[in-house]
């Protein structure tokens, strides 16, 4: 479990060692225990970097925690990012990453990068995820799950699709390809 220090965040793999301050007598005895430091101010610097490099000054900044942040704490990274306003929204891999995130309280607009499967769609709309549909089934899926919505009475905002790289109204995208 990532530990927060001020702006670093503290790491550790297995055997798993909650000091922020740890003995040289104490990693003997433990083995040979991998500890990282991240040093959240320097996400945030590398982030500006990147958008003071952009010719686009208006792009939009995609802070991409899958993987539990690569190791480092994905919840204590996002929120990092969102509080400091160096990210406009988030990425992960897969589904059950994102809702982590949301599930820690996280409201950011979060892009889901993997494969998104027909049956994971309601999952995605439940949890205002934006999904990469790499298929036509995955945008029938997605459509699926918005006209339940649609003929409800729950309000649905404008909701958009990742695919293959544009923004996509997915019931406009089948139902264009119908016609």
């Amino acid at each position: 479990m990532p530990m927060l220090h001020g702006n670093r965040l503290m790491t550790q793999k297995l055997p798993v060692v909650m000091e922020p301050r740890i003995s040289v007598d104490l990693l003997q005895k433990i083995g040979r225990p991998v500890f990282v430091c991240v040093d959240l101010d320097a996400l945030i610097h590398n982030m500006t970097i990147l958008a003071d490099l952009c010719a686009n000054k208006d792009a939009v900044r995609v802070a991409v925690v899958k993987g539990n942040a690569y190791g480092h704490g994905a919840v204590p990274v996002a929120r990092h990012f969102m509080a400091t306003g160096a990210a406009d929204r988030l990425a992960v891999a897969t589904v059950d990453e994102a809702i982590h995130l949301r599930r820690a309280g996280i409201d950011a607009i979060i892009h889901v990068l993997g494969n998104i499967q027909p049956w994971e769609m309601q999952r995605c709309v439940s949890y205002r995820l934006i999904p990469t549909v790499a298929s036509e089934q995955s945008i029938i899926g997605i459509s699926k799950c918005l006209e339940k919505i649609r003929t409800s009475d729950q309000k649905i905002d404008d909701y958009h699709c990742f695919a293959n790289g544009v923004n996509a109204d997915p019931l406009r995208s089948v139902a264009h390809r119908r016609h």
